[in-house]
């Protein structure tokens, strides 16, 4: 509808004049509103001050300063003072930062001090605003186990107060960034130490060795928190796995030598982990070149354990022979048992011959049927010669390795060769 009296030009100047006076007003009443709650907020802030903290006049003006400046912040970031978190907090805090970096060209002095004086009169602000503040924690049944098991160690009860200190920082990190204590890793741990040792940094004259003693602290008491909450920390690493099932198999073998396998086993899961190799794909040049390098290193930290490398390197490559046959089914590859020796097994444990016997039993046929080989006769075709033949060859190898013959020959000759061999001769 035209306006009489008006040209179409004047009209179409009319309204966005219009349009921008009802922005205006509507900003300015908006801007009404968000007066009036911080006239509110800080009203109930200087009467919790002056009332119920008894804090002196100069302290209550600082304080509404701060508090006045932090809630025209959060106006612009549209974030109602009722439902402010701490995460909200620490990007304020980081603002302010900013700001100050901006203002003097450097960070503050005393990174505790400057802290404080935005903290404490915002805590004091969001008390009222919220009826608590910091927020009651869901982590204080954590707490409650650290402070439990520690007392049970029987440790003073300042070292108890401090680590539940460190812990309640700890899990303060974890619940800004979203992490529940039971899923916490490592990384975790680490990216809260490298945090925390920028701050203490800040505040302190810090040198390598105090450095040192603080990431101690906090270490000890966070690894004895997350023991608490997940069971078992630092959590199993998978050549920690490897290295329990590959025990539990020996004990299931009835192995005796335990102590030797798993030193030998440690090193080599050790060496796999250090070198990223999977167990289940590592190749024979890969564990030539091991056992190269672990003689070397026994050598130099060890040298009580290796009076006889080549006695090193044999107990070191059966152990690693057997932690791939036990991961990879096979091994050597191309070194499957024959049928034969399965069903040699299968014999004696349906005679229900003892868990430690069987082991060396089929370990002495196989020995056998390698001999054979190597003399170009077959199973079927051996005979009591060939036996005798054998027994002298393990004889000569035993003498060569021990420097003398066996010392009690009549049960050596059974244990190790004469026995097997006829179990194997009846399982045929």
């Amino acid at each position: 509808m035209r306006i009489p009296g008006t040209s179409s030009s004047i009209f179409l100047l009319i309204i966005p004049s219009f349009s921008v006076d009802m922005s205006l007003d509507r900003r300015r009443r908006h801007s009404i509103l968000l007066r009036e709650a911080e006239v509110d907020w800080l009203a109930g802030l200087r009467n919790h001050l002056a009332h119920a903290q008894h804090l002196d006049s100069g302290t209550v003006e600082n304080h509404m300063c701060v508090a006045r400046v932090f809630l025209r912040y959060l106006a612009k970031q549209n974030i109602p003072v009722q439902s402010v978190t701490p995460a909200d907090l620490k990007h304020y805090l980081r603002w302010q930062r900013r700001e100050y970096r901006s203002r003097h060209g450097r960070s503050p002095h005393d990174e505790n001090h400057w802290r404080s004086y935005y903290t404490a009169p915002i805590h004091h602000l969001l008390r009222v605003a919220q009826g608590e503040w910091p927020p009651a924690p869901g982590f204080k049944r954590n707490l409650e186990a650290l402070r439990v098991a520690l007392r049970r160690e029987g440790l003073a009860e300042a070292t108890v107060r401090n680590s539940l200190k460190h812990a309640n920082r700890f899990l303060s990190y974890l619940t800004e960034h979203g992490v529940r204590p039971e899923q916490a890793t490592p990384a975790n741990v680490d990216w809260f130490l490298e945090s925390g040792l920028q701050v203490y940094r800040g505040t302190v004259q810090s040198t390598a060795s105090r450095e040192r003693k603080w990431r101690r602290r906090y270490r000890r008491a966070i690894h004895r928190l997350l023991e608490c909450v997940q069971g078992e920390w630092p959590p199993p690493s998978p050549s920690k796995a490897l290295l329990k099932a590959f025990q539990a198999y020996l004990v299931g073998r009835g192995i005796q030598d335990r102590e030797v396998h798993s030193r030998h086993a440690r090193l080599f899961v050790e060496y796999l982990e250090a070198h990223e190799l999977d167990p289940a794909r590592v190749q024979p040049v890969e564990v030539t070149d091991y056992l190269r390098i672990a003689l070397k290193l026994s050598k130099r930290h060890h040298p009580n354990l290796v009076t006889n490398p080549q006695h090193w390197l044999r107990s070191g490559r059966r152990t690693v022979n057997a932690i791939l046959r036990f991961v990879q089914g096979e091994w050597p590859p191309g070194s499957r048992p024959s049928p034969l020796l399965v069903r040699f097994k299968e014999h004696l444990e349906e005679r229900r011959y003892s868990s430690s016997l069987i082991p060396m039993a089929v370990a002495a046929v196989n020995q056998f049927l390698r001999y054979l080989h190597g003399i170009g006769k077959t199973v079927e075709a051996a005979r009591p010669a060939d036996l005798a033949g054998f027994v002298k060859e393990k004889r000569k190898q035993y003498e060569k390795r021990h420097g003398a013959p066996p010392p009690r020959e009549p049960k050596w000759r059974y244990g190790c060769c004469a026995r097997a061999i006829n179990h194997r001769h009846s399982a045929r």
